[in-house]
């Protein structure tokens, strides 16, 4: 504060000083009638007069100038300065885009996260269903596939009507006898009766689950019934394949059971409705094939072979062959 005091104080002093000097300047120019640049000594004092002036602003300026920073920055820097704050005025607008473009993603982010929030609780909801259901469908033990078969029989034909229908009443009595009721269409059922009544050749039916079936349940079945006829002869190769007798022993068993799979579907697309059941004496002869592989230890030809005349309704009886 004592500074600017002391600064105006000096402007002034200064400007004080300047004109003192250019008035008598002027008045001795003027007393003496002098003249400058063949001017009358009028005009001469005047222009004195002009430069007092010009001087007291001259002086004044250079001082400002000198002394003050924010002076200079104000009459040299103007420029640069107004180019910088036009400069920061459009980084300013871009901010602003930029600002308001990220409040647009920030927006479309929100509903995204939203919609996905309900997505998980929608997922989360069928999750906890689903569980409901495996639990309920664990406690419920499936007594019958769809499409298996739980009875099967062969059936003389050419009995006429009465005894077809005695037959088939048996079948049902005996399937009661075993905890089994079933539910049959009575459409189905008297096309069963009236194919078998009037079928000379004996006739191989099928009871079939018409869907899976819990224990306790009532089953559902449809029948199907065909001639039993002759599929494989005597001796007849049912599968076979070449398995080597260098393989480890669960190598062998194996090679030997899918054989037998094989063997068993085959028979099936043939048509047998019954398959070999897994008795020890089923297993033996697996058991026993397998010794016989390893004992050649080369490649042996493994043939499963009907052990007699096997019809429609089974049971699919087989003996296995080894030979070198």
């Amino acid at each position: 504060m004592n500074f600017a005091i002391e600064f105006i104080f000096v402007l002034l002093l200064i400007s004080g000083v300047i004109a003192f000097i250019g008035n008598n300047v002027g008045r001795y120019f003027g007393k003496k009638r002098l003249s400058v640049f063949g001017l009358r000594p009028r005009n001469t004092a005047l222009i004195f007069t002009v430069i007092s002036g010009v001087l007291i602003a001259l002086m004044t300026f250079l001082t400002v100038v000198v002394i003050s920073q924010d002076a200079r920055t104000a009459l040299f820097g103007l420029e640069k300065l107004r180019d910088e704050i036009s400069a920061a005025s459009s980084e300013l607008g871009k901010a602003k885009m930029e600002l308001i473009q990220a409040k647009l993603e920030m927006d479309k982010m929100k509903e995204v996260l939203d919609k996905t929030k309900t997505e998980i609780a929608n997922l989360k909801e069928s999750k906890v269903k689903l569980k409901k259901e495996i639990d309920v469908a664990s406690s419920q033990k499936v007594k019958y596939q769809a499409n298996e078969i739980i009875y099967s029989a062969m059936i003389a034909g050419g009995q006429g009507s009465a005894k077809a229908e005695a037959e088939l009443g048996k079948i049902i009595d005996d399937l009661k006898s075993q905890n089994i009721e079933i539910l049959y269409n009575k459409t189905d059922y008297s096309a069963t009766l009236s194919y078998i009544a009037n079928m000379s050749a004996d006739v191989a039916l099928k009871i079939v689950s018409s869907k899976n079936v819990t224990i306790g349940e009532k089953v559902p079945v449809g029948f199907d019934v065909e001639i039993n006829r002759l599929i494989y002869k005597k001796g007849e190769i049912i599968e076979s394949s070449s398995i080597s007798g260098k393989l480890t022993q669960l190598e062998t068993e194996q090679r030997v059971e899918t054989l037998l799979n094989s063997a068993f579907n085959s028979a099936k697309k043939r048509g047998v409705i019954t398959r070999a059941e897994a008795t020890e004496s089923q297993y033996e002869k697996a058991f026993s094939a397998v010794r016989r592989i390893r004992g050649y230890g080369t490649l042996t030809k493994v043939n499963v072979v009907a052990l007699n005349d096997i019809y429609t309704i089974g049971p699919l009886n087989y003996e296995i062959k080894v030979t070198p």
